[in-house]
């Protein structure tokens, strides 16, 4: 058993890591993309035990829906080299999340990929996707320092990021609210699209905010 381990938690986005504003004792960093290398630099100066990617994620796994959370086994960077996770650790984490936990391999892209359905990630046995994991697996990698990522799905295969919504982000992961207004103004249409997602947004916030309640508790 692991007694309670010096932890630090990654996300790609500030909303992200408001979901742990209540989380004592665990160190939050901020990194968006490949941004998420400087930030995973700066997480291990603290010395963890293990560091952590958080937060969304969206899943190439029909039976894997918006809502679900994941702990993947292996980590898939761009370039497609596998990296397992810390068992030890995904382990632990994975008893205190009372909901059940999905952990099929997690590929780390550089873009906000607005088609979930594509045939080559499942060939390849990957079923999630995000923007940072990878990226912070690597640096935990020099410094022998166990990493696991814990996201819940936002996007599956109902329903993808709307291609346009990928025009009006920053390279921060920031929305720029002029850019979008111009986007439904052309297309009003859009914002049937835009609700949608919110709603999709609305339930993945909701898990997020209760697995860092129970993974997190009393650290």
């Amino acid at each position: 058993m692991v007694s309670k381990p010096k932890i630090v938690v990654i996300a790609g986005l500030a909303r992200e890591l408001r979901f742990l504003k209540n989380v004592h004792n665990v160190k939050t960093f901020q990194g968006y993309s490949k941004n998420a290398l400087i930030a995973a630099r700066t997480a291990l100066s603290e010395k963890p035990d293990v560091i952590i990617s958080f937060g969304l994620a969206g899943s190439m796994n029909p039976q894997v829906k918006n809502g679900k959370i994941i702990i993947p086994q292996n980590i898939v960077d761009k370039f497609g080299n596998i990296k397992k996770v810390s068992k030890k650790y995904s382990n632990f984490f994975n008893k205190r999340i009372s909901s059940k936990v999905f952990r099929q391999n997690l590929i780390t892209v550089d873009k906000i990929e607005h088609n979930l359905n594509n045939k080559k990630y499942l060939k390849k046995n990957i079923s999630f996707i995000d923007m940072e994991s990878s990226y912070i697996q690597k640096e935990a990698s020099k410094k022998k320092i166990p990493f696991i990522a814990i996201r819940v799905i936002f996007d599956d295969l109902s329903f993808s990021i709307p291609k346009f919504l990928k025009t009006c982000i920053n390279t921060d992961g920031n929305l720029n609210v002029f850019k979008l207004l111009i986007n439904i103004f052309l297309k009003p249409k859009r914002i049937f699209k835009l609700i949608k997602l919110s709603k999709k947004y609305k339930k993945a916030s909701i898990v997020l905010n209760k697995i860092s309640s129970e993974a997190f508790k009393n650290f």
